[in-house]
């Protein structure tokens, strides 16, 4: 994979990878509280409902959480590793973009390809003093 353009990386949008880190995890927790939502229930019909099926219910219920918080810790790590990627780009952008902004205040221009050349008119720089001179003393 080669370095990303320069448009690219001022387009990356942070926030909204954060903002999908937090949904993420914030569906992993509500996942977790629904399986064990789901195995209280079957362990709270334990007075009232006994035998066979009630333990089956409830070992039903113990390996469906199991397998479920499974899938919530697999969710809670992609949010996590969004979140870890968005801290891990800031500094860099926010770099780059700076020192472009510093080197086109310069009078250089950054292409897309992160190419930088010179723009500054050299002879215009040295005719603007000249002119400016010629026209106090007249």
């Amino acid at each position: 994979m080669g370095r990303p353009s320069k448009s690219t990386v001022a387009g990356w949008n942070l926030s909204a990878l954060r903002t999908q880190a937090a949904g993420l995890i914030d569906g992993a927790s509500d996942l977790r509280t629904q399986t064990q939502t789901m195995l209280d229930a079957a362990q709270d019909a334990a007075g009232k409902w006994v035998g066979e099926s009630q333990r089956a219910c409830e070992q039903r219920a113990l390996s469906d959480q199991a397998e479920i918080n499974k899938l919530g810790s697999d969710i809670d790590r992609a949010g996590n590793i969004l979140n870890n990627t968005a801290n891990a780009i800031s500094p860099n952008r926010s770099t780059a973009l700076s020192r472009v902004d510093g080197l086109e205040q310069d009078d250089f221009r950054v292409d897309d390809d992160w190419s930088v050349h010179e723009t500054r008119n050299y002879a215009g720089a040295l005719q603007q003093p000249s002119r400016a001179a010629l026209s106090t003393t007249h």
